[in-house]
C-alpha cells in the first residue's frame, strides 16, 4: 500500500511548502517559471479577502499560496514529462532543492543526490522507460486509459480534456507530442491555472481570481483528481529507482490533498 506523505495533510501542510517555497526560482527554472508551495484552500470569498500581509517575494498571502501551488504542479508535469535530461537534474539537486525535498520527507535517493550524473541520468531513462513505454506491464499515462476508455488514446477523456482546456485558450503545445489526457499536460493544466489565479490575486482582480479557482476545482472533481492518484500509486508500486518512487508519493499525496481541501 502506498503511503500516504502527509497523514492528517493538513497540520503537515508546512512541509510540503518546503518544495518550493525556499527557493522558487530554482523550481521555476525546470520549465515553469510560475509554480510553487500548496496550503489549504478555503473558499474562495475568503482567500480573496485575504489580510493584506506581503510574502517574502513581495506577493500578498493568496496569491503566493496559489503561486506555490502552481510551483508544486509545474514540478510534477516536468518529473512526469520525460526523462530528466542534465539541465533538470542539476537544478534538482541543487543543495536547496535537495534540503526542500529532504524537508517535505521526499527522498530520492542517494544515489540521487550524490551519484554520478551520467550513470544516474542512464538509470533514470531506463526507468521511465521501462514504467510508461516497456513492452510489459508499462504504466499509461493517459487519462482516457487509466479510467477503462478502452485502449484508443483519443478516447472520451481525451476529447473532454481538450474542450475543457480549449475553454480557457489552452492548448497543448505541438512540440510535446502529448496528447490532452497525459498526466503531465493536466498537471500543466493545473499549474497554469495556478498561475492565473496568483496574477489576480495579486492584482486585486477577484472576479477572475474567483473563475480560476472554480476551473481548477472542476478540472480537479472531472479529471485529474479521477485517476491521478491510481496512477501514482501504480508508478510506486513499479519503480526501480528511488526517485521515481518518491515522486509518485509526492503526486498522490498532492492530490490527495488538494481534494480534501476541496471537499472540506
Amino acid at each position: 500500500m502506498l503511503p500516504n506523505l502527509w497523514r492528517g495533510v493538513y497540520p503537515r501542510r508546512g512541509r510540503r511548502a518546503h518544495l518550493v517555497g525556499g527557493e522558487q526560482r530554482r523550481a521555476s527554472e525546470l520549465d515553469h517559471p510560475e509554480q510553487g508551495r500548496s496550503d489549504r484552500r478555503s473558499d474562495a470569498l475568503e482567500r480573496h479577502r485575504g489580510d493584506g500581509r506581503k510574502s517574502g517575494d513581495g506577493m500578498n498571502g493568496v496569491a503566493a499560496i496559489a503561486a506555490a501551488r502552481g510551483q508544486v504542479y509545474g514540478l510534477l508535469a516536468t518529473v512526469f514529462r520525460r526523462p530528466l535530461d542534465a539541465r533538470r537534474l542539476n537544478i534538482l539537486r541543487a543543495p536547496e532543492m535537495l534540503a526542500a525535498m529532504s524537508a517535505a520527507e521526499i527522498d530520492p535517493g542517494q544515489d540521487f543526490i550524490n551519484g554520478d550524473s551520467v550513470a544516474l541520468l542512464d538509470r533514470l531513462a531506463i526507468d521511465y522507460t521501462q514504467l510508461f513505454h516497456g513492452p510489459v506491464e508499462r504504466i499509461s499515462p493517459y487519462e482516457c486509459i487509466q479510467l477503462g476508455d478502452g485502449e484508443d488514446l483519443m478516447g472520451a477523456a481525451a476529447g473532454e480534456v481538450r474542450r475543457f482546456m480549449a475553454e480557457v485558450g489552452f492548448a497543448v503545445p505541438p512540440e510535446t507530442g502529448e496528447l490532452p489526457d497525459h498526466i503531465s499536460v493536466e498537471l500543466a493544466f493545473m499549474a497554469e491555472l495556478a498561475r492565473r489565479e496568483a496574477e489576480a490575486l495579486e492584482s486585486d482582480d477577484g472576479k477572475t481570481a474567483e473563475i480560476t479557482a472554480s476551473l481548477q476545482h472542476r478540472f480537479l472533481a472531472a479529471h485529474l483528481g479521477r485517476w491521478g492518484e491510481r496512477f501514482a500509486r501504480k508508478v510506486w508500486d513499479r519503480a526501480a529507482t528511488p526517485f521515481y518512487a518518491a515522486m509518485a508519493e509526492l503526486l498522490s499525496g498532492y492530490i490527495a490533498d488538494e481534494r480534501g481541501a476541496q471537499a472540506a
